[in-house]
């Protein structure tokens, strides 16, 4: 029988090109690495074909992350859709020989001892091309060309990586600091200038012009926004005005169109200076970009907006107001535009996103799973996942980014979030409650059975709250509901039993269990504090708020970040003190 390694010795190397990438370098770092773990033998990392047998890395030049693993002969190919593709192929190569499994970035399952040598044929396509998610700590907001070894150990790609520019665009694109003194006109009047006055034809030239600039300057990256500041309002000058009028009264058709002018230009620029690129255009449906000009036409819809749009036009849909606890395709999803939650402008969510599909069929997705008013409060969306996800195939979404606790760690299980969505996104068929199972099971050990019960605990009572007491899970507040965290929501009762679930499964945990766990329990212990100090012996109350306290010490909690509220960690922290 041949043997890959055996004993930890073996006459394989790892083959990679002398120009390799960045990625297809980390990727044979990954492989030496593991394959040393697993076996004992270290690879050497070679340039040059030798006469023994292989293991060789090959990206292409695609779209797509997908990959094949397969032998040739004596010889093992990984084959990367592109340089993520590699990293990927590596991984499920590492996997098919000695059980390789991620459950978080850094602590993983693999099996141990001599490998033999079998035949493979392992080829895998992601069924969301484009994968990100919003939390730390395997979200990175930079755009560019980055190597984020924690986004790519769960398959993942950051949230900027092979955008030229992203998010919220248009003062990137033409800053205020430089351009709002000498041309006040540039930007939105009525609103202290907080986005673009789009029927300024002087501005959209010098838009472009500057858009094109990055393009140019950024040849190896594929996606580009268009995309509106983050404000409600828009330009109400005397030409926007009549412009949004003589485009069926809607403003996220004046935003197409300037879009599409833009993009149109760009094209015709490249199609001279650099025919080779091939770039994808975004523009955001978004806060008062949401709702498509379209209308509903039997089970369809029809584009009110008249013009012919760019073949490499693409639109980010991002239902910041519609409910979580829903999936966005259940009919009862509603979407607000209102102070209040229902009011008589609001939607079914559903029709806001299949009616853009009317406008373009490339379609990116930008979802949001957290409470943005405070991080640290349970959140349930579990039960929707699957329905999301297999609408998101069917709708042909190309690029999905899931908006969460972004900006700090947060132990409110979001590894075990990072873990489903990305297997998800993966395949969207997988089952959501056997991948949280499997999580538990792999990460928790010996207590994931009584870690469970506590999860499931939680999650049962954000069902109550948002079924029973009408509060749907919102990624924004409005007037007509108290915040997810008020004591009405969180009775003391049930604070008291999920602390008392958290105890049970710390108090038959071994040290490596414990410490894996233990920080899970800061969600229940922060409500505790937060709403029923008073009620507290003083003992417990400074045992949480030490607890609280050396949490947001290590993610540095007292720095500013939107949704960790330092009043409220100053606040335990002084409860420590006492």
């Amino acid at each position: 029988m041949r043997y890959i390694a055996k004993k930890g010795i073996s006459d394989y190397s790892v083959l990679i090109s002398s120009h390799a990438c960045e990625k297809v370098r980390y990727a044979s770092l990954e492989l030496k690495k593991f394959l040393l773990e697993a076996t004992g033998f270290e690879a050497e990392i070679v340039v040059e074909r030798p006469e023994n047998p292989v293991i060789e890395l090959i990206a292409e030049n695609k779209y797509a992350d997908g990959f094949e693993v397969t032998t040739v002969g004596e010889n093992i190919v990984v084959r990367g859709n592109s340089e993520r593709g590699v990293v990927y192929g590596v991984y499920a190569l590492c996997n098919a020989l000695f059980g390789l499994e991620f459950f978080t970035p850094e602590y993983y399952s693999i099996k141990k001892g001599d490998l033999p040598f079998r035949q493979l044929n392992i080829t895998v396509k992601p069924d969301i091309p484009a994968r990100s998610l919003g939390i730390a700590p395997v979200y990175d907001y930079i755009a560019g060309e980055r190597l984020l070894p924690n986004a790519l150990r769960m398959g993942l790609m950051g949230m900027a990586e092979d955008w030229g520019i992203c998010s919220h665009s248009y003062f990137k694109i033409l800053p205020p600091a430089k351009y709002k003194d000498s041309h006040p006109d540039w930007y939105s009047a009525g609103d202290d200038g907080k986005n673009l006055c789009l029927s300024n034809e002087e501005m959209r030239r010098e838009f472009t012009e500057n858009l094109y600039r990055i393009v140019l300057d950024s040849p190896k990256m594929k996606y580009y926004m268009i995309g509106q500041e983050d404000s409600t309002t828009y330009c109400n000058c005397p030409e926007c005005t009549r412009a949004i009028k003589e485009l069926n009264g809607s403003f996220s058709s004046m935003v197409i169109q300037f879009t599409n002018d833009v993009i149109r230009e760009i094209n015709a620029r490249l199609k001279k200076d650099a025919p080779e690129r091939k770039v994808i255009f975004i523009m955001f449906a978004y806060q008062q970009t949401l709702n498509p000009p379209v209308k509903k036409v039997g089970d369809g819809f029809e584009s009110l907006y008249r013009g012919d749009i760019e073949e490499n036009f693409a639109v980010m849909l991002a239902p910041l107001n519609a409910q979580s606890d829903f999936s966005y395709f259940d009919e009862k999803n509603h979407t607000s535009f209102g102070k209040t939650f229902y009011n008589a402008d609001g939607k079914a969510t559903r029709d806001i996103l299949l009616g853009w599909r009317a406008i373009t069929s490339k379609i990116f997705f930008w979802s949001y799973h957290v409470d943005n008013t405070d991080w640290f409060i349970p959140f349930d969306d579990w039960d929707v996942i699957s329905e999301n996800y297999r609408a998101y195939v069917k709708m042909g979404v190309h690029y999905l980014f899931e908006e969460g606790s972004y900006g700090k760690y947060i132990p409110n299980f979001n590894k075990l979030r990072v873990y489903v969505y990305s297997r998800m996104m993966w395949n969207v068929n997988l089952d959501p409650q056997e991948l949280i199972n499997r999580f538990m099971e792999g990460y928790y050990g010996s207590i994931h059975v009584k870690v469970r019960r506590y999860f499931d605990f939680l999650r049962e009572h954000c069902l109550e709250i948002s079924k029973k007491q009408g509060r749907p899970m919102l990624y924004v507040t409005y007037d007509d509901f108290d915040l997810m965290s008020a004591a009405k929501y969180w009775p003391k009762d049930v604070l008291e039993k999920a602390l008392e679930l958290y105890n049970d499964a710390l108090s038959s945990a071994t040290p490596e269990e414990y410490e894996r766990f233990k920080e899970e329990g800061a969600p229940v212990m922060y409500m505790l504090l937060l709403d029923y100090a008073d009620s507290l012996y003083a003992e417990r109350r400074i045992q949480y708020a030490s607890f609280i306290t050396d949490i947001a010490t290590r993610y540095n909690y007292f720095e500013n970040c939107e949704a960790v509220l330092i009043p409220n960690f100053n606040r335990i922290k002084q409860m420590a003190a006492i």
